[in-house]
């Protein structure tokens, strides 16, 4: 399964997901570390707005990307397509003003 591959994998062995500091000697996890901005701008968007080209449901994505962005502040996804208002900041097809099939085979 996903969880043993990813948990054995030795390539992952020694990464972890920054944490912050909190009062009471807490730590929560560093929201703004490359592990959420960089995964979702630059994995995670491109593939959804492939995946909404050629009309394949993504309802986990979503899910995933609705709860990132109110994290980060942004708007990639707005009304269950790849439109909101800072779409142009990541390499998703959408933003270089593909959203067709015939577009996307066609691209340069």
């Amino acid at each position: 399964n996903l969880y043993t591959a990813v948990r054995s994998n030795e390539a992952y062995a020694q990464i972890y997901h920054p944490l912050k500091s909190v009062e009471g000697g807490r730590f929560v996890p560093d929201f703004s570390s490359r592990y959420l901005t960089e995964d979702i701008a630059f994995g995670l968007l491109p593939t959804r707005g492939i995946a909404e080209i050629v009309k394949v449901p993504t309802p986990t994505m979503d899910t995933v990307i609705l709860w990132a962005q109110k994290i980060l502040g942004k708007e990639y996804l707005l009304d269950g397509a790849m439109k909101g208002k800072d779409i142009g900041e990541v390499p998703s097809p959408q933003s270089c003003g593909i959203n067709t099939v015939a577009e996307l085979l066609n691209c340069n």
